[in-house]
């Protein structure tokens, strides 16, 4: 059977029976700048994680806090405090978490939680605040083989309060940096800290106003490609996780985009507008 298709076509010397395209808006920032770490300090060198992070708060606005809790109950309970913080005023948020994890997961000293656990408090369901404004999560942490639970996408319009006339998708205006891609283990140095943030430190450290947060963790990924790893570096994955026969990169190696150590960030954008730190 013959299929009867219909030509559309669009007369170019008509413009007005064409829809116009608005290129991508960039995202106000007149408000207040918040930054949240999670870390668990247990961790040979995170301090010099910090020591960047709050580098990082201090050059670009951002008024920092850190949980000092890395209990389920109370890490959560933190969590919770912190996101009572948000009001309409806050214009973006960062969020750094520094751990021993898995995929899908970080280890606390009493078990596991899941990334997607938090990600969603501060989501467009979870936090109504935040809605349409700019949020980032950078994960240092393992990402070795375990199953990652569904991260399904619903409309976040159901909820009372802001904005009901609007449908929000729920993890919409959101950038998330991983150090590793999935199956990946993230190194750290105990002397220098993890190479994502000195790579960081590098990038946010020059005159960023002109690029966009894409383009600007674009660049700590091409730096984190060209380095030459040097032996002494731990993972960010418990020693009964790590397969007994994995090979680590020796001394004067570069690692290797499709090995089991280290290899390229996973950027993950999810923005709906330009993101410059202005």
């Amino acid at each position: 059977m013959a299929l009867s298709l219909k030509a559309l076509v669009i007369d170019k010397h008509q413009p007005h029976n064409m829809i116009a395209y608005e290129p991508a808006l960039e995202y106000t920032l007149d408000g207040k700048r918040m930054a949240l770490i999670v870390c668990d300090t247990s961790r040979d060198g995170c301090q010099h994680d910090i020591q960047r992070v709050l580098k990082f708060c201090g050059q670009n606005g951002f008024s920092c806090y850190q949980t000092a809790q890395f209990t389920k109950a109370g890490l959560m309970d933190d969590l919770e405090a912190f996101k009572g913080m948000l009001s309409d005023d806050v214009c973006c948020l960062t969020i750094f978490i520094m751990a021993h994890g898995s995929l899908g997961h970080i280890n606390v000293s009493d078990g596991q939680i899941e990334l997607q656990r938090i990600s969603e408090m501060f989501d467009n369901r979870g936090c109504p605040a935040l809605r349409g404004n700019p949020k980032l999560f950078v994960i240092q942490a393992c990402r070795g083989v375990q199953q990652c639970s569904n991260n399904p996408c619903f409309d976040a319009s159901e909820l009372s309060g802001v904005d009901q006339e609007r449908l929000w998708p729920v993890e919409s205006d959101s950038l998330f940096v991983y150090a590793v891609c999935p199956g990946n283990l993230a190194i750290r140095y105990p002397d220098t800290g993890s190479p994502l943030f000195e790579e960081m430190n590098h990038v946010f450290s020059q005159s960023v106003s002109d690029y966009s947060m894409h383009d600007l963790f674009t660049m700590v990924n091409s730096r984190l490609e060209k380095r030459i790893e040097r032996v002494g570096y731990k993972t960010d994955r418990r020693p009964w996780q790590i397969p007994q026969n994995l090979v680590m990169p020796g001394l004067g190696r570069r690692r290797e985009a499709s090995g089991p150590v280290g290899g390229p960030l996973h950027i993950v954008d999810r923005l709906t507008q330009k993101w410059y730190l202005r």
